[in-house]
C-alpha cells in the first residue's frame, strides 16, 4: 500500500512539473483614424486648425484586418504628438526644431499637452466612442510637421509594455493557445492626405531610405505638414 501512494503522488508531482506550453506571441497594431482641418498646405498665423478624432471602441487591427472591443478600462492610447518646425534640408526630422510653444490650444473636447517637442493627446470616451476636438493655432511663421505616434515606445517611457489579455484569440491551427502582444499604433490623417510633399522638400526622411511599415506611418499616413504665413 505504501508503494502504491509513493508511486501516486510521484506521479502528481511531475504532472505539476511538466511544463504549460508557450503561447504563440500575435504582434497587435491598433489602426486608429485622425483628421486636421481645414486640410489645406498653409495657413496664416492666427488661423485655427481643428484636431477631431471620433472612432468607436471597436478598433481595426493591423496585420489581421480584423475589430476588437478596446475599451479605456482596459487600455491607454498614450498618443503623442510630436510638433517639429521643418528648419534643416539636410536634417532627419528627428532632428528638426521643437515647436510646440509656437502654437496656442482650444481642448474644446479632449486635450493637447504641450511639451516641448512630444506634447500627449487625450481623448474623451462618450456613447463608446473616443473624441477629441481641439483647435491648434500658429503664433509664429514657418514650414511645421506634426507626426502622430503612441508615448509607449519613445525611449523616455519607463513604464511596461500594456498587457493585451483582455484580447480573447482562437487558438492556432496546430491548437496552440494564442496571446495577443503589444506593438504599436498607426495613426492615419485626414486619410492618408497628410501634405508630405512638404516635408521631402524642407526635412531628410526615414521612410526614403527604409521604407518599412513602421516608419512609413509616422512620417507620411500619420503626420501632417503645413505652412504659416
Amino acid at each position: 500500500m505504501k508503494t502504491y501512494l509513493f508511486v501516486l503522488i510521484a506521479l502528481l508531482c511531475s504532472c505539476e512539473r511538466e511544463e504549460r506550453p508557450i503561447p504563440e506571441q500575435v504582434p497587435f497594431i491598433f489602426q486608429i483614424p485622425l483628421t486636421i482641418s481645414p486640410s489645406k498646405d498653409t495657413v496664416s498665423v492666427g488661423d485655427t486648425l481643428w484636431l477631431k478624432a471620433s472612432f468607436p471602441d471597436t478598433v481595426r487591427e493591423f496585420y489581421s484586418g480584423k475589430y476588437y472591443t478596446v475599451k479605456p478600462t482596459q487600455f491607454d492610447w498614450m498618443t503623442s504628438i510630436a510638433m517639429r518646425k521643418l528648419v534643416y534640408s539636410n536634417q532627419y526630422l528627428g532632428n528638426q526644431l521643437a515647436a510646440a510653444n509656437n502654437f496656442s490650444y482650444i481642448n474644446k473636447i479632449g486635450t493637447i499637452k504641450p511639451n516641448n517637442t512630444f506634447s500627449d493627446l487625450r481623448y474623451e470616451y462618450i456613447n463608446k466612442i473616443y473624441t477629441c476636438k481641439i483647435g491648434i493655432i500658429p503664433k509664429q511663421k514657418g514650414i511645421y510637421a506634426f507626426n502622430f505616434g503612441d508615448n509607449w515606445n519613445i525611449s523616455s517611457n519607463s513604464k511596461p509594455k500594456p498587457d493585451l489579455s483582455f484580447i480573447k484569440l482562437d487558438s492556432s491551427k496546430d491548437n496552440m493557445n494564442r496571446q495577443a502582444v503589444y506593438q504599436s499604433v498607426y495613426y492615419y490623417i485626414n486619410d492618408k492626405h497628410t501634405n508630405f510633399y512638404l516635408v521631402k522638400a524642407n526635412s531628410l526622411y526615414a521612410s526614403l531610405n527604409y521604407p518599412d511599415n513602421s516608419n512609413i506611418n509616422y512620417e507620411q499616413e500619420g503626420s501632417y505638414a503645413f505652412v504659416v504665413r
